[in-house]
């Protein structure tokens, strides 16, 4: 059996209370349904446009002698993005005697989308036994028909027993109804359970996700800094929000960095990295020391710390410590209460104590040491020199006219970064290498 439906749906005022999904309107549908009277299979065509069926539809029905054959869609309800109900009132009413008053037809269909080309549908009424022919139409009583605005599903799409699925499918597709298409109820159930949905988030630098429940309502995705890092800022658990977004910030990973390391008495650093994660700085004890304890190569490690513990570089066993410094050929001017910078320093020398960018021997081993210093005074000046342990005067050296020398030695005991210097009392220059101080010991 076949009928051809036609759904011409104008635009009309019920275009603002009632809106079909877009994909059924001005489409032509292949339409199949099961007869409730009979259980006839039936394949039609079903056309719809807009919000009304005209006059002369083939959705047609006989009540009492009276043609329902126009419609106008007066209610929807949206369920989800593939699900809605709608609601058409028959254009005409009819009577069941002259004193019955007039009454009105209505089609409550809940459709489905299953894909732009195929849609289901159940009418949510029970059969009207009525009308010709036999269908599901809400038909209330006499006088009472009901307010276009009453509420949708409790007032036009209620039934007892349970309809059959009804679809309609594009003319030229072969998009299939799913196995599992079925009637949720109540009416405005969706079948369809909406998912609160969170964006992906970005990758986070420095970071390793340790733990991800996924994007939908209250999933949460859990990070942990890097080795070598540590949190600066934001949240490292983040969780999917009723509103689509993620609770708190992304988290801020930066590596982390050691302190500065104390300065290390009788050694050179050779290379360093850096004080980052990972970072390294190597030393070297100076010529005539070596290393008693400690760590000549030390490393920045993830909790912030550096690896061993500071070198101890002690005087050596073997080599002993013996320097002698001059000033340079020709005049050197001296400053008043300043040490003097004896800047050549022997080639025959052992250690390193003596700076001479200060002119300050540092006292590397305790011990009994021998101290000589020699002077010879410049132009036009007497000089006074003084020997001194840290601010200590020890002994004095006395010129009173050009050129003339002076000398002291003396032997004493000096502890571990003592500093031993030669400073001027008075004096404006010095002449030449005449000008000498030399340091030997320990004398074991």
């Amino acid at each position: 059996m076949t009928v051809v439906i036609n759904l011409l749906l104008l635009s009309t005022v019920t275009d603002a209370i009632c809106i079909l999904p877009p994909e059924l309107r001005n489409t032509e549908w292949i339409y199949k349904y099961t007869k409730p009277d009979d259980n006839q299979p039936i394949t039609t065509t079903l056309r719809i446009q807009n919000t009304v069926l005209p006059q002369q539809s083939s959705v047609r029905f006989n009540a009492l002698g009276t043609t329902m054959d126009a419609w106008t869609c007066i209610s929807n309800l949206t369920l989800s993005d593939t699900e809605s109900v709608a609601v058409f009132k028959s254009d005409t009413s009819y009577s069941d005697g002259p004193f019955g008053g007039n009454r009105r037809l209505y089609l409550c269909m809940k459709f489905t989308k299953v894909t732009d080309n195929l849609f289901y549908f159940y009418l949510l009424s029970d059969v009207d036994n009525t009308i010709l022919p036999n269908e599901r139409v809400f038909n209330p009583p006499e006088n009472s028909i009901p307010d276009d605005s009453d509420p949708l599903c409790s007032t036009f799409c209620q039934y007892t027993s349970e309809p059959k699925i009804r679809t309609l499918q594009k003319t030229g597709t072969t998009d299939v109804v799913p196995s599992d298409a079925a009637l949720c109820t109540p009416c405005e159930s969706p079948c369809e359970e909406q998912v609160i949905a969170c964006p992906d988030l970005a990758p986070v630098n420095f970071t390793t996700i340790t733990a991800e429940t996924g994007t939908n309502y209250q999933d949460n995705i859990t990070y942990a800094c890097n080795t070598g890092y540590e949190l600066k800022s934001g949240d490292l658990i983040r969780e999917c929000l009723a509103d689509e977004s993620w609770s708190g910030s992304p988290p801020v990973c930066e590596i982390v960095a050691c302190p500065d390391l104390a300065q290390v008495n009788f050694a050179t650093i050779t290379a360093e990295t850096g004080k980052n994660y990972q970072g390294t700085i190597t030393y070297a004890c100076n010529t005539g020391y070596e290393l008693k304890s400690g760590d000549l190569t030390r490393q920045c490690q993830d909790d912030k710390a550096w690896s061993g513990i500071p070198p101890v570089c002690a005087y050596s066993t073997v080599a002993g410590h013996a320097f002698t410094a001059t000033l340079p050929l020709g005049y050197t001017p001296v400053s008043i209460g300043s040490p003097i910078k004896y800047t050549l320093i022997n080639s025959a020398s052992i250690g390193s104590e003596y700076n001479a960018a200060t002119g300050i021997y540092t006292v590397a081993k305790p011990g009994i040491y021998l101290i000589s210093v020699s002077m010879m005074s410049g132009l036009l000046t007497a000089s006074h020199l003084t020997i001194r342990k840290n601010a200590d005067v020890l002994v004095w050296l006395y010129t009173n006219n050009d050129y003339d020398m002076a000398s002291q030695t003396i032997n004493i005991n000096l502890a571990a970064n003592d500093k031993i210097s030669v400073v001027v009392n008075s004096g404006s220059s010095l002449f030449s290498v005449y000008n000498t101080f030399s340091v030997l010991g320990p004398i074991e």
